[in-house]
């Protein structure tokens, strides 16, 4: 990923990240960057469920897209 990117993860549209299979084979290739999408699920984590709901659908990470990006996984 980029540096800038990384400097700036507040502006990763979150949901869109979640369905992009490119992205996925980034984080697999710099496994470094894998700390972005930690974060962030680590972040929603701690999250009331108010403070949640009031990030704007596009700053979310989005499960069912994440889920079905074959790319995010990996099986041995």
């Amino acid at each position: 990923m980029s540096k800038g990117v990384k400097r700036n993860p507040d502006k990763i549209v979150w949901s869109i990240f979640s369905q992009n299979p490119i992205a996925a084979k980034l984080l697999k290739v710099n496994p470094k960057d894998g700390e972005i999408l930690k974060d962030r699920i680590e972040f929603e984590d701690t999250l009331t469920k108010k403070k949640y709901n009031e990030i704007s659908t596009y700053n979310k990470l989005h499960w069912h897209y994440l889920s079905k990006n074959p790319s995010i996984f990996h099986i041995n």
